[in-house]
C-alpha cells in the first residue's frame, strides 16, 4: 500500500517499454498483490505464510530482494530477460512511492500494527486517496483493469518471484505459480469490491461499515471535508523522526521521480557485481516500506478520523 489505483497514478507515465507496459504496472503493485492469495472460492491451504510473506517483505531492508532479482533476470535472454527486468523496476518503484507516502499516511491515521480502528483508518485513507487522485487526473480506470498483465509473462515473473523468495528464506515459501495465482485473487477481489455505481459501496458502508471488505471498496466521491491530497499544505510530521513537512502529494510524487532516475540507470546499467549491490544498498539507506528506518519505531500521528 498505498492502495492500488496511487500506484498506477504514479508509475503510468513512467513507462519506458510500452511492449511490456503491463508487466510494468502490475509489478509497481509490488508485493501488495501476495496480501490477495487465497480470497477465493478454492481453498489454498498455504494462505497464512504468503500473505505473511508479502508483509514480511514490506518490513526488512529490501536491498538483497532486488539486487537477486536483477541477478535472476540479467541471467535469462531475449525477451525473457527484457520482461523480468521491467517487472523487476517496477517492483522497485512500487516500494519508493510507498516509502515517500506512507509518512504521510501513517500520520494521518495512525499505525494499523497497533490496533483494528488505526487498521482501518489506514485502509479507509488510501481509498479515499486514489479517489481525489483519479478525480484531479481526469482518469477513470477501474482497479481491475488497471492490474491486468499478459498471462504468460506474469507466470514468469511469477517463477522468478518463488526462486528469489525461496532462496532469501532457506525454504519453500511461494512455488512457481503463487505470484500468479495471487493475481488473479486479486482480480477477483477487485471484481468484487469494485463499485462503478457506488451502489455496492454504499451497501458495504451501511452494513459492513468497520470492516476490511469496506475499506478495500474505493469510493465513488469524496464525502468529507479531508484534503487527501494536502493541497492546502498543511504540516504533518514523519512518524518516526517527527521532521515537519508541509508536501502535498503532487510534491512527493516530484521526490520520488527523482529516486525512480537513480534505479533506472542503476538497472539499465546493471553489472552482476558488488558495485550493483552497493547502489541499490545507498538508494535504500536501510528504510523500509513504510519510511522509517529499521531501527527506529513511529510515534508521532494525528488521527483525521476523530
Amino acid at each position: 500500500m498505498p492502495a492500488a489505483l496511487t500506484h498506477y497514478l504514479f508509475s503510468k507515465n513512467l513507462v519506458k517499454n510500452d511492449k511490456y507496459k503491463d508487466i510494468f504496472l502490475l509489478a509497481c503493485q509490488g508485493p501488495d498483490t501476495l496480501f490477495f492469495y487465497g480470497y477465493n472460492i478454492k481453498k489454498r491451504d498455504d494462505k497464512k505464510d504468503i500473505n505473511s510473506f508479502g508483509f514480511y517483505l514490506h518490513s526488512i531492508n529490501p536491498t538483497d530482494l532486488y539486487h537477486n532479482m536483477l541477478a535472476y533476470a540479467f541471467k535469462k535472454d531475449g525477451e525473457e530477460k527484457e520482461i523480468l527486468i521491467e517487472f523487476t523496476r517496477g517492483f522497485v518503484y512500487h516500494y519508493l512511492l510507498d516509502r515517500t507516502i506512507h509518512p504521510y499516511v501513517f500520520y494521518n491515521t495512525g499505525f494499523p500494527y497497533t490496533n483494528k480502528k488505526y487498521n482501518l483508518n489506514h485502509g479507509f485513507f488510501e481509498g479515499s486517496l486514489d479517489t481525489a487522485l483519479m478525480k484531479k487526473n481526469n482518469c477513470n480506470i477501474s482497479n481491475r483493469k488497471a492490474i491486468k498483465a499478459n498471462k504468460k509473462y506474469i507466470k514468469l515473473c511469477s517463477t522468478m518471484i518463488a526462486s528469489v523468495a525461496n532462496s532469501m528464506m532457506k525454504k519453500e515459501i511461494l512455488k512457481d505459480d503463487s505470484y500468479y495465482k495471487a493475481y488473479k485473487d486479486f482480480r477477483l477481489v477487485r471484481l468484487i469490491l469494485d463499485s462503478k455505481y457506488g451502489i455496492k459501496k454504499t451497501i458495504f458502508n451501511k452494513f459492513f461499515h468497520n470492516s476490511p471488505m469496506n475499506t478495500l471498496s474505493q469510493p465513488r466521491n469524496i464525502k468529507d471535508n479531508i484534503d487527501y491530497l494536502n493541497d492546502k499544505k498543511s504540516v504533518w510530521l514523519n512518524p518516526a523522526s517527527g521532521e515537519e513537512s508541509n508536501c502535498n502529494i503532487e510534491e512527493l510524487f516530484k521526490k520520488v521521480e527523482l529516486d525512480t532516475r537513480i534505479i533506472d540507470n542503476i538497472i539499465y546499467n546493471y553489472k552482476d557485481n558488488i558495485v550493483t549491490r552497493k547502489k541499490i544498498e545507498k538508494l535504500v539507506n536501510n528504510i523500509n516500506h513504510d519510511g522509517k528506518p529499521l531501527n527506529m519505531n513511529m510515534r508521532f500521528f494525528s488521527n483525521i478520523y476523530r
